[in-house]
């Protein structure tokens, strides 16, 4: 999987979407802040994976199989970086 980072503009802050490969880079970047950004659970009623925003609850995506769901909520959650800055 390759990682997205975002950098701002005057270079005080990083933002990205975590996975261990990240751990590499804790010398340049220093010790993270990780934030939940969202949560990935199984809806037993429905019989599927749901990814929602930890933030509001806001519905990311669904379906039954859990590793697409994780890589669909990486994918979302990938594309608003640049607005976490």
């Amino acid at each position: 999987m390759s990682n997205a980072i975002a950098i701002s503009g005057d270079g005080r802050k990083v933002v990205a979407i975590y996975n261990d490969s990240l751990n590499q880079m804790r010398d340049l970047l220093g010790k993270p802040k990780i934030e939940r950004a969202s949560n990935v659970v199984w809806d037993a009623d429905r019989e599927i994976w749901v990814a929602t925003r930890t933030d509001n609850g806001e519905f990311l995506c669904e379906g039954k199989d859990r590793d697409h769901v994780l890589k669909e909520e990486v994918r979302l959650l990938s594309k608003e970086l640049i607005t976490k800055l």
